[in-house]
């Protein structure tokens, strides 16, 4: 379970199954969208993951708006059936904490890397004349909170999908500005922008980048990078490609843009 879960749902928490997935579903609790996922994939910064097996079975019964509680660090769900839970207390907590900063010499490395993915024509955004300008600005090495203000304005909610399009560049520029050592402006921005224009998921994602988290794929690249083990690279951003229709690359342009705003400065 990822350590930033530990921030919102404490020893007791109120609310409802939210979304039901595949292989996945959120529960809202007392504000907090809590992700639970297939441990054979990456952890989510809002979330846990557990097992194939156990995941299928809370699946099967798993409904929206069916009520649900956090006592004593347990969750449990009412259903038609009656009652399942998950013992939160059980679960191994995992620092998906992105607040380290790396150093320069190997950042311009990881930005070489994500470059030569040619990520910025597969986003899911029409590149026209408005969002070039927002990016520009952006990757000035050090852009003002006006700058950052009319970035978030313009991108936030932007796109079709679970995770709009925009978002998902938001999140992985939140996630580089932070590896840079330099979040704190986008982090203050993101915390005052109307996230009610954004999915929910979108939001609680949003609100994690501000405060310095994002999901595992991100934690082990900056791990990575501040190891200088480059020979990784490809594989992390492969695995970080495959997210969503648009969303990895929607994500990983963000973050190159990210990067290139420090290493320009």
């Amino acid at each position: 379970m990822s350590s930033y879960v530990l921030e919102h749902v404490g020893e007791r928490a109120s609310g409802y199954v939210h979304s039901v997935f595949a292989t996945s579903f959120n529960v809202a609790l007392d504000g907090f969208l809590f992700h639970v996922g297939d441990s054979r994939h990456p952890l989510s910064c809002c979330g846990a993951n557990v097992a194939p097996d156990r995941l299928a079975a809370m699946l099967a019964r798993c409904r929206p708006g069916d009520r649900a509680i956090v006592k004593r660090r347990v969750l449990r769900v009412y259903d038609v059936a009656g009652t399942w839970e998950l013992d939160l207390g059980a679960l191994e907590e995992q620092s998906l904490s992105i607040a380290s900063p790396v150093a320069r010499g190997r950042l311009a490395a990881l930005e070489g890397a994500v470059a030569a993915l040619g990520v910025e024509d597969l986003i899911g955004l029409a590149r026209d004349a408005r969002f070039s300008k927002v990016v520009r600005a952006l990757e000035r090495p050090d852009p003002t909170e006006d700058d950052l203000r009319r970035a978030v304005g313009f991108l936030l909610g932007r796109g079709p999908g679970l995770t709009p399009s925009g978002d998902d560049v938001l999140v992985g520029y939140g996630a580089a500005r932070w590896l840079c050592g330099g979040a704190e402006a986008f982090a203050r921005v993101v915390r005052e922008a109307p996230l009610w224009r954004t999915t929910d998921v979108s939001a609680s994602y949003l609100e994690a980048v501000a405060r310095g988290f994002a999901n595992q794929g991100y934690c082990e690249l900056a791990q990575t990078a501040a190891l200088g083990d480059e020979g990784r690279f490809p594989a992390l951003l492969a695995d970080l490609q495959r997210v969503g229709h648009t969303s990895g690359n929607d994500g990983l342009f963000g973050f190159l843009v990210g990067l290139r705003s420090v290493l320009r400065g």
